[in-house]
């Protein structure tokens, strides 16, 4: 599970009228690379960034106001890439007077990205730990990946149909004893 192996996260908040929100948060993911490499190559004692697979949002952003009636309140959405550090080259780095600063790699990533309205949509990005990420993202993520190491059976004890049906797979092959069966469909 993506937030149990790091304890350390970017956090991308992608703000935007209802109006503007998607497209504008698809535009930053698909840039989300760039920051990826920005921070793999940087002197930061990084030895993995792991972008999560999914995002979360949109959440109603009630608190920000703002934004044009005929556009919609605005939303949230976010993304988180998972860090790991080279513990050696960190310390080794505090010894010797460093720090981890993101700053630089986070600018570059940011003077990147092209807002075009922004009194639609804004960026910003922080550093998290785990136990700092907001709950309603541990409570998200927890019940998308609820199926995980559980075992599930249907009625006639048939395991692998069960949890597809539970996880919303559509399947257009049947399983009997094992042995796959294709269903034609009826023109």
């Amino acid at each position: 599970m993506f937030f149990k192996q790091y304890g350390t996260f970017v956090q991308i908040e992608v703000l935007g009228s209802e109006k503007h929100i998607e497209a504008f948060s698809g535009y930053v993911e698909s840039q989300i690379r760039k920051l990826v490499e920005k921070l793999t190559t940087s002197q930061l004692g990084l030895y993995i960034v792991h972008p999560c697979t999914r995002h979360f949002g949109p959440i109603p952003a009630e608190h920000l106001g703002g934004g044009d009636p005929e556009d919609g309140p605005w939303q949230n959405i976010f993304f988180y890439l998972g860090l790991k550090f080279d513990d050696n080259l960190v310390r080794h780095m505090k010894a010797s007077g460093q720090s981890v600063d993101f700053t630089q790699p986070v600018k570059e990533f940011l003077l990147g990205i092209h807002i075009t309205d922004p009194t639609q949509t804004s960026i910003s990005i922080k550093v998290v730990k785990r136990r700092a990420l907001p709950e309603w993202v541990k409570k998200e993520y927890y019940s998308q990946s609820k199926f995980e190491g559980m075992r599930l059976e249907d009625e006639h004890g048939e395991l692998e149909s069960a949890k597809k049906r539970a996880l919303g797979e559509a399947s257009a092959d049947a399983t009997s004893n094992g042995r796959v069966k294709k269903v034609k469909k009826d023109s």
